[in-house]
């Protein structure tokens, strides 16, 4: 029996432990490819640490993210009596999205240029190419990772009521990132990955070990670097003892006419 202070277990958890959280929507082709776009810096961090950084979610440029949609907070606010009930969850997203840990990824077959310029800011940059599969085999259970939905907050509501529902959603705005998102928290109990994630993690963000060389299939350097910085990232990525391809961008390649 458990003590009767226990902490209750929040079916949220279990569900995502299960794999079978609704707000972690896979893509109907689960080997769908998916790209991350570094600075040279963070690609650099990330080998020699073998690690993924998630940052967290305050640190991230939508100020949107993890709030409760205008148009949720008026369904409630019309259901609820006396506006308690919708005082309370807008607490408890707020409390949440203290949280919430993040890994943004572009699902699309091919490279993309909006992305490249939205997400490097010098020509000394790379992109890891992967599929979804291999994210999701690659990271721990308690790590959720789907689609992103986007929404019009102010007339759509959320897909669903528990709080993994908060973050996987996005204003209409941001649509053309095409999103699949890595989701850890805080708040998760000891025993559905809570005692790892505060053991990995800091203000700043959590840092999951991962397998490189499962996760990434290829390294792709911005396709205006210079050729110096092609050969430096291959170098590299051999000098921490990493087999991986490093390719430079196909947006680099010259038409034959």
């Amino acid at each position: 029996m458990p003590k009767d202070d226990a902490p209750a277990r929040k079916p949220e958890f279990d569900a995502l432990l299960a794999g079978e959280h609704p707000a972690f929507k896979a893509p109907d082709d689960p080997d769908a490819r998916i790209w991350r776009y570094l600075s040279f810096a963070k690609f650099l961090w990330m080998i020699d640490q073998r690690r993924l950084s998630m940052p967290h979610c305050t640190r991230m440029a939508d100020p949107f993210e993890g709030s409760t949609p205008q148009a949720l907070i008026a369904q409630l606010e019309e259901k609820a009596r006396d506006g308690k009930d919708a005082e309370r969850l807008r607490k408890l997203a707020a409390d949440f999205r203290k949280g919430w840990f993040v890994s943004s990824w572009h699902i699309n077959d091919v490279e993309s240029e909006a992305m490249w310029k939205l997400f490097s800011s010098s020509r000394n940059a790379v992109a890891l190419q992967t599929t979804f599969r291999r994210l999701r085999d690659c990271l721990p259970r308690y790590v959720g990772v789907g689609l992103v939905r986007y929404i019009d907050y102010r007339s759509e509501v959320l897909a669903g009521r528990d709080l993994f529902h908060w973050i996987m959603h996005k204003r209409k705005s941001f649509a053309h990132e095409q999103e699949v998102r890595a989701v850890a928290s805080l708040h998760a109990p000891d025993e559905c990955g809570g005692k790892e994630i505060r053991g990995q993690s800091d203000a700043f963000g959590f840092y999951p070990e991962v397998d490189l060389e499962a996760l990434i299939e290829a390294v792709h350097v911005h396709p205006l670097a210079e050729k110096w910085f092609v050969e430096l990232v291959g170098r590299v990525v051999d000098r921490f003892g990493l087999t991986l391809p490093v390719r430079r961008s196909e947006m680099a390649a010259k038409p034959l006419l």
